[in-house]
């Protein structure tokens, strides 16, 4: 009996020792199994970040390629000539993949393709930005703007006191009387210039006004940039001619001499303050044409109205009778005004 129970006691201990090495053996196995699962888990979280990314990524260069596309085709087909008409079997006219009512106006068919280009061209994929200009402009009005500017660049670099002096005698009284005594306004050579250019710019002015209103008087273009050159040296030859007349009949030439000196003073300074006007009126755009058109009526009325006030202070500080400033006035500035704008407006209808 005591051999039996040793023997049970050793197995029950060899039993017990190797259920504490099986234990003790599982537990680094236990650790690294949870560490290889953490790992696995990573790695499929992973895998999943990456697929979703690079599907994100290949959807968006899936848009870019289809907006890509789309412009291509809007700039081929923006590009593609405008379809002529034509008239099927039938009489029906055809325009492009469109079938047009069949009429027998021309008129309606290029209103027709109007409208078939508009819902073409309404495609509202891209929107490019534009600006309407006029085409109003040409070579020869260019090279006329660039010798104007080299007159008056070389006026106001070679005289350039009697330039300051032009400005002060259209302001000041008594500065235009000096100038005149002085002779300064008929002798020095830049006088001359500035009456050329003077000219020119008035007769670019009222090219450009005729052009902006549309009046159609049978010529266009440089033919009727010289009609209106013609037209300003005979208006103002015309009025020089018929105040010496006054002046030699009515026994007044110095007054009338200072009139016109005056005149041909306002007219300077008149073409010198149109030419930027000028230059805008050839370069800007369309919708801000209107502004640049009131502005020139607005400096060709101030100086005017200067010249109609230097002519009444000529009458009053030589003492005539107010009547006679009116009854000049009415037959010699206001009558031949009415004639040009009666005359303008039945060129225009």
């Amino acid at each position: 009996m005591s051999l039996s129970f040793s023997t049970g006691n050793i197995l029950w201990v060899e039993a017990e020792t190797s259920q504490v090495s099986d234990t003790t053996q599982t537990k680094p196995q236990k650790l690294e199994l949870g560490r290889k699962k953490i790992d696995l888990n990573l790695l499929d979280q992973l895998d999943q970040f990456h697929k979703r990314d690079s599907i994100r990524q290949a959807e968006q260069k899936k848009i870019e390629w289809q907006q890509r596309r789309a412009r291509i085709k809007y700039y081929r087909e923006a590009q593609k000539p405008d379809p002529i008409p034509s008239i099927s079997a039938t009489g029906e006219y055809v325009l492009g993949d469109s079938t047009l009512v069949k009429t027998d106006s021309l008129q309606q068919v290029k209103k027709a393709k109007t409208i078939f280009i508009a819902e073409e061209s309404s495609d509202p994929a891209i929107v490019l930005p534009e600006r309407n200009f006029q085409a109003r402009n040409s070579d020869w009005l260019t090279i006329i703007l660039v010798v104007a500017l080299g007159i008056v660049a070389s006026v106001r670099y070679t005289f350039s006191k009697s330039f300051t002096a032009l400005f002060e005698s259209g302001i000041s009284y008594n500065a235009s009387n000096k100038m005149m005594r002085e002779n300064m306004g008929s002798t020095f050579q830049g006088s001359f210039r500035l009456t050329v250019f003077s000219f020119l710019m008035i007769s670019v002015f009222v090219y450009q006004l005729l052009n902006y209103y549309e009046l159609e008087i049978g010529i266009s273009g440089l033919l009727l940039f010289v009609a209106c050159f013609g037209a300003v040296l005979g208006y103002f030859g015309l009025k020089t001619l018929i105040y010496r007349l006054v002046g030699i009949l009515g026994r007044v030439r110095t007054e009338t001499s200072e009139y016109l000196f005056g005149m041909a003073v306002y007219n300077k300074i008149l073409g010198i303050l149109l030419f930027p006007i000028v230059i805008a009126n050839a370069y800007i755009s369309s919708e801000v044409l209107k502004g640049a058109v009131i502005a020139g009526f607005i400096i060709v009325t101030a100086i005017y109205a200067m010249l109609l006030g230097r002519g009444f202070l000529i009458f009053i500080r030589k003492q005539f009778p107010i009547f006679y400033w009116i009854l000049y006035l009415c037959t010699l500035e206001i009558l031949p005004l009415f004639l040009i704008l009666k005359l303008l407006v039945i060129v225009g209808n």
